[in-house]
């Protein structure tokens, strides 16, 4: 779970499940009387909520999540305009965000509102999908299903199609707005077509095609998933970013892995959509799910964080809090890192952070793991938003480790920070062979642990 934002203006997007027959409002009458707080409901796992998406900027962080009962029915009723004040919703929130969200803000300085779409709203969506070999059957399989169950929530107002690419687009499901026909013809059986190659763009392409054919006052969203760059298209991202921009099409892309993504962040971007990234196929359900929902109904909620000036532990390391200001170890600062995953050293340079991290690596390649991508990826994302930062890796291991080179496995950690979007200069990767009889500090003072990776930020 990723650190919330300790020492600036927070912003939150809850968005919850729509169905078809409407938002349940939970409420027993017009107050809030009787209503479960949030956090209540959480802990005795009485609702469901699924963060989306976390974005942090300089002053302010959103966080987009579903909240359903359950049975994936939409939770309303639970802020104004539904509830009569701002003093009933607090009650109502204060200790989800304090204590789920880990956003440490007084009820005072919390406000919320709901919102809500008409039911009546329509809504055309195209999903492109990568079925590419490297995509593999068992995620392709995961991902289908998650996409199946985000269709049996669609609206009858709903219109829906289905592409699937590898060298070339396939329709499975031309644009229609029977619910029957497209859950019947949207097939979960995993990589079916034959070839290799990706050719995102034509199959972007197609989707808009179909839908530009939609009437004027159905809103048009593209979400396209892949792992990977497009290698096999007759048309470019311009040619998309054109036509989606022409024809009014929101896209969201999904990616899976951790290849770059930059010309799929343009065309988000260019197109008033987003980017989820994934790393774990579990995600599936949370994202396209989400997708669809976050259209229909939402929580906002705007908190002001406690900014008392405190010197507090953080996992082993001390966090200063005489300023924000040009500091590299601050309260704000270390609330951005991964929780879990990291062991935090301590250290009285507040213009350093030392943590470090058993990643694992493949034998014969040298190439981090899976598992560890997550983790790696948190950490790049700190420093694409922290532009004063610059990361020193250092991988130790023995004189005994035989074929293990540290060298390359320090570079591989490099080289996945560099794919996510971290510039090559600020990042810095060595690699050492220590002897376990020998003195296994460096010049710091602190313990080396062997075969294992040390991440240490500085300020530029």
């Amino acid at each position: 779970m990723k650190i919330s934002l300790l020492l600036c203006t927070v912003a939150f997007v809850v968005t919850a499940t729509q169905v078809s027959a409407g938002y349940a409002d939970t409420r027993p009458d017009n107050n809030s009387q009787g209503l479960v707080p949030i956090h209540e409901m959480a802990v005795k796992n009485q609702i469901k909520y699924v963060v989306l998406s976390d974005i942090m900027a300089d002053k302010s962080r959103e966080v987009q999540l579903t909240l359903t009962d359950l049975e994936g029915v939409s939770l309303g009723g639970y802020a104004p305009p539904y509830l009569e004040s701002q003093e009933e919703a607090r009650q109502l929130w204060t200790d989800f965000i304090n204590h789920e969200l880990k956003i440490q803000a007084t009820s005072s300085a919390i406000t919320v509102k709901e919102i809500r779409r008409s039911e009546n709203e329509a809504f055309a969506v195209s999903f492109v999908l990568d079925h590419s070999p490297s995509i593999t059957i068992p995620r392709a399989v995961r991902m289908q299903r998650a996409i199946q169950s985000a269709l049996k929530s669609f609206s009858p107002n709903d219109y829906v199609s289905i592409i699937k690419f590898t060298g070339s687009p396939k329709v499975e499901v031309e644009l229609t707005r029977d619910r029957q026909e497209y859950l019947s013809q949207f097939k979960v059986n995993g990589l079916p077509y034959r070839g290799g190659g990706s050719a995102v763009y034509d199959a972007a392409m197609v989707s808009i095609d179909q839908l530009s054919k939609m009437p004027d006052d159905v809103k048009r969203f593209m979400v396209l998933f892949t792992d990977g760059d497009d290698t096999e298209s007759q048309h470019s991202l311009d040619d998309v970013v054109a036509s989606a921009v022409e024809n009014h099409v929101v896209v969201n892309c999904v990616t899976y892995g951790i290849a770059d993504f930059s010309k799929l962040h343009r065309l988000a971007e260019t197109t008033n959509g987003r980017v989820y990234a994934l790393n774990d196929i579990n995600d599936f359900d949370k994202v396209f799910m989400g997708i669809y929902h976050s259209l229909r109904h939402s929580y906002l909620i705007v908190a002001q964080p406690n900014r008392a000036v405190v010197a507090e532990q953080f996992g082993g390391a001390t966090m200063s809090g005489i300023s924000t200001n040009g500091l590299v170890k601050t309260r704000e600062m270390l609330s951005m890192l991964p929780s879990v995953g990291l062991e935090y050293s301590n250290s009285a340079d507040v213009n350093q952070i030392v943590m470090t991290a058993d990643i694992n690596f493949q034998e014969l390649t040298n190439a981090v793991d899976d598992n560890n991508i997550p983790l790696l990826d948190s950490i790049a994302t700190v420093l694409v938003q922290r532009k004063d930062l610059a990361l020193e890796i250092q991988y130790t291991s023995t004189s005994n480790n035989g074929e293990k080179d540290p060298h390359m496995r320090a570079n591989a950690v490099r080289d996945v920070l560099i794919r996510r979007g971290v510039p090559p200069a600020r990042v810095q990767s060595y690699g050492r062979k220590l002897s376990i009889s020998g003195s296994n500090d460096d010049a710091s003072g602190q313990q080396n642990r062997v075969n294992a990776t040390k991440f240490i930020l500085t300020k530029l």
